[in-house]
């Protein structure tokens, strides 16, 4: 049994849209329908206390403003990830507080800024990562990984695949505790799983579709497309249904190189 506290954040949301982050990382985006209920492992996004959580709140299709009875409650929980160790909240948010006047007019967008303490020891490289400047150069080094992580994918390249989230893998086992193997194991299945299935193809991207950003202090550079997600995903041929397949890269300081890592 591991003895790294497992973190989980669970959060519930009506009548709105969200995006939340995690230490300025996207952890969930949330732009279809107006109600959610989910819980979501936490600790590779975690690093040295205090931890900080921030959620963009937004009005669903059709809506100008944020209007009661719109809500996003999110809990900090802490456990096992065996599940022998009880979880208990550490934390606890909820937005937005509606008390709307002359002064204090419907808002657009809510944002709200919270911390915690995660009782984990940090190791991640990610912290070590170097700041990088947005720019077209930066961003045609990135759609050439994309590309290359699209066609080890179209190839059903797994053992390709595995190695180039060999750091993302390493930083998810320290992350949880968990053996590095149980993890490669997960991974390995997942993406098999992914490229078997005839009911899905590889979305086609073209350097004008997507968008470079930036996050957790520039540290960490993505792709992403107009809505929000990223542009390596897999859509169901027959309803359109998209199974992303986010990746985050950092600049590797002893290499300066691109690698994915969360």
């Amino acid at each position: 049994m591991s003895a790294q506290p497992f973190y989980t954040l669970d959060i519930s949301s009506s009548d709105c849209h969200f995006n939340l982050f995690v230490n300025d990382i996207p952890l969930l985006r949330f732009n279809k329908g107006g109600n959610i209920s989910t819980e979501l492992p936490l600790n590779a996004f975690l690093l040295k206390n205090p931890n900080k959580i921030s959620c963009e709140i937004l009005p669903i299709k059709g809506q100008a403003t944020i209007a009661e009875p719109a809500k996003v409650k999110i809990s900090i929980i802490e456990g096992s990830i065996d599940g022998r160790i009880p979880g208990k909240s550490v934390a606890s948010f909820q937005a937005p507080s509606f008390v709307v006047s002359k002064t204090n007019p419907p808002k657009q967008a809510f944002k709200m800024d919270g911390s915690f303490a995660a009782n984990i020891v940090s190791s991640s490289q990610l912290e070590n990562g170097l700041s990088m400047v947005a720019g077209e150069k930066l961003k045609t080094e990135l759609f050439e990984k994309y590309q290359k992580l699209h066609q080890l994918f179209k190839e059903k390249d797994i053992a390709g695949v595995m190695k180039a989230m060999a750091l993302k893998n390493a930083e998810y086992a320290a992350a949880t505790g968990q053996p590095l193997s149980d993890v490669e194991y997960e991974m390995r299945k997942d993406y098999t799983a992914h490229v078997n299935d005839a009911s899905y193809e590889l979305w086609e991207f073209t350097p004008d579709k997507v968008f470079l950003k930036l996050y957790n202090n520039n540290r960490l550079a993505c792709l992403e497309v107009q809505n929000g997600n990223q542009p390596l995903c897999f859509v169901n041929r027959t309803d359109h249904i998209a199974m992303y397949l986010p990746v985050y890269f950092f600049r590797n300081p002893k290499f300066n190189t691109l690698e994915v890592i969360r």
